[in-house]
């Protein structure tokens, strides 16, 4: 029965192996995202250049810090860089991991339990009384040893499979947290609003609400506009403070279709009709 069961518990733990390689340690870098209203802008993290704004690409995990934003005209934006250990992948993964290690040892130890050892407990009382008979006939039993009573292995395999369970569970683990492929940064995506020199205090504040509005509350307002819906007239009593109510209802209409989904681009497009007015 083990040569049959070896084969496909093999293949298992392959499978499950790479399975929990591949969800838990995810390498060393996470992809992030940084966007700005100034497009061109240097993106910064505690000093090391990443890039430029509209910015996208891969830091290493484990690198809590600020991202700086600036470009001569305005003002340094920055933004604080936050991690968070991914517990479901991190328990879940490593746990499965440490299962298929030891999960042969347990059925082989429920083969050895149920099957093997009840065999041989047969095997050793037939030849018990085989051995008794001819003792009891008279035969000459100097050249033959008595039959040994065999040993139960289960519960060395329930061991062995107990003991390399939790033993690759804390490898993995150790590795995960050494490594920082447990951590991820959350959020991966960041927007930073930067204010001209040139700009009043007053309207860059309005500006950043109207773009915080609109962005966080893109999909209710994609729905609502041209409906009368609450979300959009929000917005469009909010920009009234520049422009009329049609034109602000207008520019919203036109902001969606320009963006055609994307909420930055919502917030930019409809920075572009406001400052118009």
């Amino acid at each position: 029965m083990r040569k049959r069961v070896l084969k496909p518990l093999i293949l298992a733990f392959v499978a499950i192996f790479f399975a929990g390689c591949a969800s838990i340690t995810k390498g060393k870098y996470q992809e992030i995202t940084v966007e700005s209203n100034v497009s061109g802008a240097i993106v910064e993290l505690d000093g090391v250049e990443l890039g430029y704004t509209p910015f996208k690409g891969k830091i290493k995990r484990g690198k809590e810090g600020r991202i700086k934003v600036n470009k001569p005209g305005y003002f340094t934006g920055y933004v604080e860089v936050t991690q968070k250990r991914n517990d479901e992948a991190f328990t879940s993964g490593n746990i499965g991991l440490g299962f298929a290690y030891g999960s042969p040892y347990f059925l082989f130890g429920l083969d050895e339990n149920f099957v093997q050892y009840p065999k041989r407990i047969k095997e050793y009382e037939k030849a018990r009384e085989e051995y008794e008979n001819r003792k009891n006939s008279g035969e000459d039993m100097c050249s033959e040893t008595v039959p040994k009573k065999p040993q139960n292995n289960a519960p060395l395999l329930f061991f062995t499979g107990t003991v390399g369970a939790v033993g690759a569970f804390g490898v993995f683990a150790s590795v995960d947290m050494s490594t920082n492929a447990a951590w991820e940064y959350s959020p991966s995506s960041y927007y930073v609003q930067l204010k001209e020199e040139e700009q009043s205090h007053s309207d860059y504040s309005e500006e950043l609400f109207i773009r915080y509005f609109a962005t966080m509350n893109h999909s209710q307002i994609a729905i609502d506009a041209g409906n009368n819906g609450e979300y959009a007239e929000a917005l469009a009593n909010i920009m009234e403070t520049k422009m009329d109510g049609e034109a602000a209802r207008q520019g919203i209409n036109e902001a969606l279709e320009e963006s055609k989904g994307n909420q930055v681009m919502f917030g930019d497009a409809l920075m572009e009709r406001f400052r118009r007015r």
